[in-house]
């Protein structure tokens, strides 16, 4: 039997740009679906077709950070922008990224930057 060694690298090059695509949708629908980021990377799996286990494989090799880390700094940046600009109130952010109260997303913000929402921005 004879093993062709161009099929078996055209075969890994499809594999790489399927997961670059993985990838790439997966960042979109963070970017773009701001008011959702609170949702579970299950969530995301599901909006992509795939399974959760194989969203997190893909995110990691392709990235080396796995799937909740984006989400969180997603979060975090969306966070600070809001805060920043002045216009939104805590509680606002809060309800704007999903998060089941205020108090949640003051431990999740203090947690991940160090500093309370309402101190962090006045």
């Amino acid at each position: 039997m004879i093993i062709r060694k161009d099929t078996h690298t055209a075969a890994t090059l499809t594999g790489l740009r399927r997961g670059k695509d993985v990838v790439k949708s997966y960042l979109q629908i963070l970017c773009c679906g701001m008011g959702q980021l609170m949702l579970p990377h299950i969530e995301y799996a599901d909006r992509l077709c795939l399974t959760s286990k194989y969203l997190v494989h893909i995110v990691l090799t392709q990235t080396g950070r796995y799937a909740a880390d984006w989400i969180r700094d997603y979060v975090l940046l969306e966070a600070k922008a809001m805060l920043g600009s002045g216009q939104y109130t805590v509680q606002q952010v809060s309800d704007y990224l999903n998060f089941p109260n205020q108090s949640a997303f003051g431990v999740y913000f203090k947690r991940d930057t160090g500093y309370s929402p309402g101190y962090r921005w006045q």
